[in-house]
């Protein structure tokens, strides 16, 4: 006897902005927290959203373990064969 099931999972979420890079930077009385703004995805230019996609895509696919199948010629240089 066999059982399949299916379920329905949600789409990753889309941020609405990205941040910098950058250290926090220091003030009087110890570290500033929260002080980097976001850029709105809106304000980035096609290039760089494609190269945040394309990393995305490659961490999800590195952290599964699995074969990107649009990379067309096998896994990732950095996952492990097996």
């Amino acid at each position: 006897m066999e059982i399949t099931m299916k379920i329905k999972i949600v789409p990753f979420s889309v941020p609405s902005h990205v941040y910098q890079d950058k250290p926090a930077q220091p003030r009087q009385n110890g570290l500033m927290i929260g002080s980097n703004p976001g850029i709105s995805l809106a304000d980035l230019d096609a290039s760089v959203l494609n190269e945040l996609c394309n990393q995305v895509r490659e961490s999800v696919f590195l952290k599964a373990n699995k074969y990107d199948p649009y990379i067309g010629n096998g896994y990732h240089s950095s996952m492990k064969a097996g």
